[in-house]
């Protein structure tokens, strides 16, 4: 699609994919390749990415009908 783009998996590799786009003069894509089932040792957070508020799916909107139950029952630490 005419970006330049780069793959890593490795640090090494995305710290050099990163030294490669901050000299480019165009846009480029770094794909960095994880594993999702990897998590960051002894840190047990997670992100709340919250359902869409606004749809015409009604799965979205059932979906977000249970998302606000289940928050509701967040305790903070």
């Amino acid at each position: 699609m005419g970006i330049d783009a780069v793959r890593v998996q490795e640090k090494n590799e995305f710290v050099n994919a990163l030294k490669k786009a901050r000299k480019n003069t165009n846009s480029i894509l770094i794909e960095v390749l994880v594993d999702k089932n990897i998590r960051v040792p002894g840190y047990g957070a997670w992100w709340d990415v919250p359902v869409a508020e606004v749809s015409k799916s009604e799965k979205v909107k059932e979906v977000r009908v249970q998302y606000d139950k289940q928050i509701k029952k967040e305790r903070d630490f």
